[in-house]
Order: C-alpha cells, then sequence, then structure tokens
C-alpha cells in the first residue's frame, strides 16, 4: 500500500510540475548557450531565443522581439551562421566569450559571441558581438572583465587570421 502511494505522488509530482524548456536545460556553458540560441533562431523558435538573451531593465520587449526576429530570419535565409572555432571560449566568473565562425566565406569572417550568467544560465547579448552599450547595465567589475576578453577576443583573431 505504501508503495502504491508513493508512486502515485511521484506521477502527480512528475504530470504536474512545468516542463523544462530548452533554453533551460540547455545553457549550463557558453558554448551549449550559444550553439543552442543559434538552433532555436534556425527554427523559428524565437521564443527560446528570447529565453537564451540576456536581460537588462533597459532594453524594452519590442526591441528584444525585434532583433529576435531579425536575427531568427538571418538564420532561417543562411545569412546568419554560427559555428563554434574548437576550444576558443574564455570565462572570467559570469562573463565569457566564444569565437565563432560567420558564413560559409572562402576566407573565415571571426567573430565574438559575448554571453553574460544571468540566474545561473548563460545567456547571449542581444547584440551578440557587442558587449558595451548603454541599456547593459553592468557592473564595474563585468565592464573590466568583458574588456579584457574583449581583448583575448582580438589577439585570437589576429593570430587566426595569421597577424
Amino acid at each position: 500500500m505504501h508503495r502504491t502511494v508513493t508512486l502515485f505522488i511521484a506521477s502527480v509530482a512528475f504530470l504536474i510540475a512545468p516542463p523544462l524548456s530548452a533554453a533551460d536545460s540547455d545553457a549550463d556553458t557558453p558554448n551549449a548557450a550559444l550553439e543552442s540560441y543559434y538552433s532555436a533562431l534556425k527554427k523559428g523558435d524565437t521564443d527560446t531565443a528570447k529565453e537564451l538573451t540576456a536581460a537588462f531593465k533597459g532594453i524594452p520587449a519590442e526591441y528584444l522581439d525585434r532583433y529576435t526576429v531579425k536575427y531568427s530570419a538571418g538564420a532561417k535565409a543562411g545569412k546568419l551562421t554560427i559555428k563554434l572555432v574548437p576550444d576558443l571560449a574564455k570565462v572570467d566568473e559570469d562573463c565569457a566569450v566564444v569565437i565563432f565562425v560567420d558564413g560559409d566565406k572562402e576566407r573565415p569572417d571571426y567573430d565574438p559571441a559575448f554571453l553574460i550568467k544571468q540566474d545561473g544560465k548563460w545567456k547571449v547579448f542581444l547584440k551578440l558581438t557587442k558587449w558595451e552599450h548603454p541599456t547593459f547595465d553592468l557592473t564595474p567589475d563585468q565592464k573590466e572583465r568583458f574588456g579584457a576578453l574583449q581583448k583575448w577576443f582580438d589577439t585570437e583573431k589576429d593570430r587566426l587570421y595569421g597577424r
């Protein structure tokens, strides 16, 4: 009898628990968050893409909607591609940069994707390759860390281009 009651309670708890979204399960590392974000864009899943975008109080919802739809259209049309460069990501506490190749050009176009950890999950910046913007309410320490990550990216980009 005790086992039946336990199984019943466990079943009910499973049925009423809210489902995990893709953003909840795939944002454990900056690379995974970026891949999940791009995958959502390509599928047209703008809700998941928005969940994987960093939230800042200065960004109106319609602005987030507009950028997400624009990026999704670009990803679906093949104009925005994100191919991670293996082993080229750097994390500094709650700040990260991941290097990716944009496009299928003859010569690679290396770009940074800046991510920030919010509520325990990695999130991409609204303007993906830019971390500096007045509406991104970063702490002075975060600004310093992102500045150092930007310098690291610039050095790696030069190395990748053979400069």
